[in-house]
């Protein structure tokens, strides 16, 4: 028996499995990197709008920006952010605001696996009562800065 080329094919296989597997690595990382940006995005957002002392264009380009620069930098045809009180029952007796961020990265495996491209990103936070409003909702009056 001659077996000779068969630890050149074992070596050839082994590093063909490996590339595929950090390939698979390093596309999981930068998703969780850029899943965990879109939550600070989506917090932030949700934090300036509901202080009550940032305009609605404001927070998102605020939003926009931040998801744009840094590390890691996405591409600012696939990122809509959206800033606005949230819709229902619970809105009128709670005052709740909703920050979303979403992003589809350009190209990428997601074809081959079947998955959806799209990452979203949301926040729900009670909007800050105002110092002056004759009357509190259920969460009750302000506390002031310093307290």
């Amino acid at each position: 028996m001659n077996n000779h080329g068969q630890a050149l094919i074992e070596v050839a296989v082994f590093f063909m499995v490996l590339s595929v597997l950090l390939g698979g690595l390093c596309g999981f990382t930068k998703w969780i990197a850029i899943r965990e940006k879109l939550l600070l995005a989506a917090k932030q957002g949700a934090f300036m709008y509901s202080s009550g002392h940032m305009e609605r264009a404001e927070a998102e380009e605020r939003m926009r920006q931040f998801l744009i620069a840094g590390s890691p930098p996405l591409n600012p045809g696939g990122i809509r952010v959206s800033v606005h009180p949230l819709d229902g029952l619970e809105n009128k007796y709670y005052s709740l605001d909703e920050s979303v961020a979403d992003y589809v990265p350009p190209g990428g495996w997601n074809y081959l696996l079947g998955a959806d491209p799209k990452i979203t990103e949301r926040c729900v936070i009670k909007h800050a009562p105002h110092y002056w409003a004759p009357f509190q909702t259920l969460s009750g009056p302000a506390v002031p800065y310093g307290s």
